[in-house]
């Protein structure tokens, strides 16, 4: 069968990128029983036993720019 793609003599590329907004937010809440040192620390480490390549160098690249922020906040805030 003949999609309409291989039709056209097109053919899709193996990425796909996606239309971002310019200022894109997100929040994630994680409980510790007591705050930590360095929190960008801690989420480099996690990144990088959890994540593999191209995502990995692509977080932590972020988390060594402003364009993303690292925050504690007690409880009961």
């Amino acid at each position: 069968m003949t999609t309409p793609i291989e039709a056209t003599g097109e053919q899709l590329g193996r990425n796909l990128t996606l239309p971002v907004p310019e200022t894109l937010y997100s929040t994630y809440a994680v409980a510790l029983a007591a705050p930590i040192p360095d929190p960008a620390e801690l989420a480099r480490a996690e990144v990088t036993r959890r994540t593999r390549p191209p995502l990995r160098d692509l977080v932590l690249g972020m988390l060594d720019s402003p364009m993303l922020t690292l925050d504690q906040r007690p409880a009961r805030d």
